[in-house]
């Protein structure tokens, strides 16, 4: 994880009110708890353009809008 992917998760953790020994250094949509789910609402608010690229290394599916908005830069 990248020192700039760190700080953004510190701040979407700060803005979801999530106390900082509920989490680790990870990315959060390898993960499906609550607090996981929470994060990443928070993550897609504040870096509309990290969270896909967290929820495809994750393995997850994108809607086409995103396929569409990361393909085009």
């Amino acid at each position: 994880m990248t020192q700039q992917q760190v700080r953004l998760l510190n701040r979407a953790r700060k803005m979801a009110g999530i106390d900082s020994g509920k989490i680790s250094p990870s990315n959060p949509f390898e993960k499906s708890e609550s607090v996981a789910g929470i994060l990443q609402a928070a993550i897609a608010e504040l870096d509309p353009a990290q969270a896909p690229k967290w929820g495809i290394a994750a393995g997850g599916l994108l809607f086409i809008a995103t396929l569409n908005e990361l393909q085009s830069g």
